[in-house]
């Protein structure tokens, strides 16, 4: 499979998992459905635990499907909010069977919505992949959000990483990037993996 058409299959699986969502309708949260932009991200800005789940998810698609770069630091902070299962996900009369093209980040809503707004999100991705602050779930979902952005040439992505943490200032930071990269690599299709390897050398 070639680079273009992995970036296909990748750009199917961001799109049903940004748009049409097998366990959670758009419509499951009217309250925010005529709402702007500004109020979907000052939604997610409130107390996330008091929040309406169905809600946080719909305001981090439309604002993805919106593009809008203000949100972009607020949906790095929801990489860890996880679609919900559907009942019996998983048992005998719902085996386990993942979306076609589903990107590495899984149903996690965030990363298809950082991916829809683009390499403007590239630079707070990195520096999210190298804050030991948050999660290894955040900063893994942030390389995949980054790799899905870069998806015509992920090369080019492991690169971009690789480039941010030669220019750290803080050995632990860099490293933490380094590692996402390396990770990144092995995730690269068999026919480009010794590429995007060699990538995390230069």
């Amino acid at each position: 499979m070639s680079n273009a058409t992995a970036a296909l299959v990748l750009i199917g699986g961001l799109v049903s998992l940004g748009q049409v969502s097998p366990v959670l309708a758009d419509d499951a949260c009217v309250k925010l459905q005529n709402s702007k932009s500004e109020s979907r991200l000052q939604y997610l800005k409130g107390q996330r635990a008091g929040s309406d789940r169905s809600c946080l998810i719909y305001a981090i698609k439309q604002l993805g499907s919106d593009g809008y770069e203000p949100a972009i630091k607020t949906l790095i902070a929801y990489l860890d909010l996880r679609e919900p299962d559907p009942p019996n996900y998983g048992t005998q009369d719902k085996p386990f069977t993942p979306r076609h093209g589903q990107p590495r980040g899984g149903p996690y809503p965030a990363v298809a919505a950082l991916f829809q707004i683009g390499k403007v999100a590239v630079p707070q991705l990195v520096e999210a992949i190298a804050d030991s602050s948050l999660s290894e779930l955040v900063r893994g979902n942030a390389g995949d959000a980054l790799l899905a952005i870069y998806r015509a040439d992920p090369i080019a992505g492991i690169t971009a990483m690789v480039t941010a943490a030669h220019a750290m200032a803080d050995p632990a930071a860099a490293n933490r990037v380094m590692d996402e990269a390396r990770r990144q690599a092995s995730l690269c299709l068999p026919q480009d993996r010794n590429e995007c390897e060699n990538a995390t050398l230069k």
